[in-house]
């Protein structure tokens, strides 16, 4: 499969951009996203490669895009986020943040390739929708069996978290799962 040349991921999105590799994208400025990315013949990422991923996606938040929220599972990622402007005028395309956080990992995590070559993107369209992804997320790792509570999943991060008592999610009458 060719590769795209850097000239042409490296553009920035000036208002309504549509395209399509094997799956379709589109990108409107100043918008929110829901995206996943998946390893390689879903490779497992250990633990401390799940922590590469993390920190590199919570390094690059303020500088290429906000991030709202990202949970790193043992084959895939997901994010919300929204591009930020560049100083030279339109906004990050989403190609080139994630080409910035899949090639810095890549080269952190030992053998091999590490990434499938597209990412999946959902461009959100209003606030039910951000709210239904935003649970998708911080219910993942839960709905995975991984862990009991979104609360003890070491790669979950969202703005504003709060613990489970501040949601009323402790006690006899707290619940296990959320949908």
């Amino acid at each position: 499969m060719a590769r795209d040349k850097p000239s042409e991921w490296i553009h920035p999105v000036h208002g309504f951009v549509a395209s399509r590799r094997h799956l379709p994208h589109i990108e409107l400025v100043d918008s929110y996203y829901f995206t996943t990315s998946v390893t390689k013949f879903r490779r497992e990422l250990s633990p401390p490669d799940r922590d590469i991923v993390l920190l590199a996606i919570r390094f690059m938040d303020t500088k290429k895009y906000a991030l709202d929220a990202v949970v790193v599972m043992p084959d895939h990622f997901h994010m919300i986020l929204r591009p930020l402007e560049k100083s030279s005028g339109g906004y990050y395309s989403l190609r080139e943040i994630f080409h910035s956080i899949k090639s810095f990992t890549a080269h952190k995590i030992e053998g091999g390739v590490v990434w499938q070559d597209e990412n999946f993107d959902h461009l959100i369209r209003n606030g039910e929708d951000y709210d239904e992804k935003l649970q998708y997320l911080i219910w993942n790792p839960v709905k995975s069996g991984l862990v009991n509570s979104p609360w003890d999943y070491t790669w979950l991060y969202w703005v504003g978290r709060v613990g489970p008592e501040e949601m009323g999610m402790v006690g006899p009458e707290a619940p296990t799962y959320a949908p």
